[in-house]
């Protein structure tokens, strides 16, 4: 008798999932041919090329406040130098130096920025892009 009621709720379970049908979806193959694929990507893409300018001009700041450090420490090691001039030259060195102390920092920051931006908005799209496939696979599904 328990086999019995074993095989019949065997039987009724066995019933119930030949009417379930499961498919499996592979997100990326159907994110990469998503229609906004392409524009996303270029977007990104000219988003990073932006910010890539940006710090490429910081840099070149950077570089010429280097540079212009480098020309005060020259000539403050010449040794026919007076004493009023190598002191304005020590406030100008520490002001070079503060400057490109200051430089530096923002170029970091600004890179740290670009990063964040890019994968905030990396983020963004991939999960617009995912919801609008949930719902078109939801509706495939009930079909």
């Amino acid at each position: 008798m328990k086999n019995l009621l074993v095989m019949t709720l065997a039987m009724t379970a066995f019933g119930a999932f030949a009417e379930l049908k499961i498919g499996t979806v592979d997100m990326m193959k159907l994110v990469r041919n998503h229609p906004s694929y392409e524009t996303n990507k270029q977007f990104l893409m000219n988003t990073e090329k932006d910010g890539q300018k940006r710090i490429d001009r910081m840099k070149a700041e950077l570089d010429a406040i280097q540079e212009e450090g480098k020309r005060l420490a020259d000539d403050y090691r010449n040794p026919m130098l007076a004493q009023a001039a190598k002191t304005k030259l020590e406030n100008d060195l520490t002001e070079v130096q503060r400057r490109f102390v200051e430089q530096q920092q923002k170029l970091r920051g600004e890179a740290m920025k670009l990063q964040q931006d890019l994968s905030e908005n990396e983020a963004r799209l991939l999960k617009t892009q995912a919801d609008d496939l949930k719902k078109r696979i939801a509706v495939f599904a009930e079909k």
